[in-house]
């Protein structure tokens, strides 16, 4: 068996200072995209279908006109109101089936890399080896042209989607994954204060800086 011990975690101390501008930055970048319209498209997928819930590929535009997230949603049959969770990925380039924990939430599990997520397999090994091969370094130096400036706008974006179903209760929503879905968990609930509860599992994307400091630091370790 193994376990995790933290010692004295409570006087581990941010090694990065927040950006004056940090707050403004994000503010006019979310605002820039949602002027894009949404431009919802929804497949219903009758071979994953049950009983009690049907399953959509979904997508919507993002930060710009063409750029889209897509994702794999699962809501219930029954008429009613329900509340929601939005299911952010761990790094990779791989297709989705979707996710449920019940007949009684809404589920929307989305990718990161704009392209459909019920491809065949070869498709996301052939991008993973090959033009997204090392993504989280792409413009890794650059906020503006940063590869994940994209993804967080996409998480914010996928609020907004959820927030346009009808069968959306109008106001529980969450958010949660693991790895780079756990630091996309934290940063959408950061961004969005839509966001009414939290579940990331061994966050990436954490302490940076770490290694400057004598400590391990978070992956894709830009250190």
């Amino acid at each position: 068996e193994m376990a995790t011990v933290g010692y004295d975690i409570d006087k581990i101390q941010p090694t990065t200072g927040e950006p004056k501008d940090f707050d403004e930055f994000w503010t006019n970048t979310i605002a820039d995209a949602r002027k894009t319209p949404l431009d919802t498209k929804m497949v219903l997928l009758p071979e994953k279908c049950t009983s009690t819930l049907n399953v959509y590929e979904v997508s919507f535009q993002n930060e710009r006109p063409g750029s889209r997230i897509y994702g794999i949603l699962t809501i219930p049959k029954a008429p009613g109101k329900y509340p929601a969770i939005l299911k952010v990925p761990g790094a990779g380039i791989r297709p989705y089936n979707g996710s449920s924990i019940g007949d009684e939430i809404i589920m929307l599990e989305i990718g990161i890399h704009g392209l459909p997520v019920t491809l065949p397999q070869e498709v996301y090994s052939n991008l993973g080896t090959g033009a997204l091969n090392g993504y989280p370094q792409f413009n890794m130096n650059n906020r503006d042209k940063h590869y994940y400036k994209r993804v967080f706008t996409g998480c914010v974006r996928a609020v907004d989607f959820i927030y346009n179903l009808p069968g959306f209760d109008g106001n529980t929503v969450g958010v949660t994954g693991g790895s780079q879905g756990g630091a996309l968990s934290i940063i959408t609930t950061g961004l969005d204060s839509r966001i009414k509860f939290l579940a990331a599992y061994y966050p990436a994307m954490c302490d940076y800086a770490g290694y400057l400091n004598n400590r391990a630091g978070g992956w894709p370790h830009y250190y």
